[in-house]
């Protein structure tokens, strides 16, 4: 027979033996232990919430930065980008490529 099996006979043999016995024959300490219990464990969840919630909205915050960091970052490269590639563009209409393809060209020979 597997655990599971186990299980499930057991928990459906205990649960048809507490409705056996009737509320008032239970004791009334176990209500308030299980009640205290409660409390406990509602007290701790929600602590454990919202320390959770704390950091969660404190990474958020951090991705929104880097995100827009990064948004700036990328719009002043292709800020530069368009400059040299218009630089590039005027020095090749006015002849300048060929004195520039000169001056490297004497550059890597030395």
């Amino acid at each position: 027979m597997s655990c599971r099996k186990l299980l499930v006979d057991a928990r459906s043999s205990l649960l048809g033996l507490r409705s056996c016995i009737p509320v008032r024959a239970r004791p009334t300490w176990a209500d308030r232990f299980v009640e205290d219990l409660k409390a406990e464990l509602g007290a701790t969840v929600c602590a454990v919430m919202q320390l959770t919630h704390k950091v969660l909205s404190d990474i958020n915050a951090l991705l929104t930065t880097l995100e827009t960091t990064g948004g700036q970052h990328d719009f002043q490269l292709k800020k530069e980008v368009k400059a040299i590639r218009f630089d590039l563009k005027n020095m090749a209409s006015g002849g300048h490529l060929q004195a520039l393809t000169r001056l490297l060209e004497t550059w890597r020979s030395t």
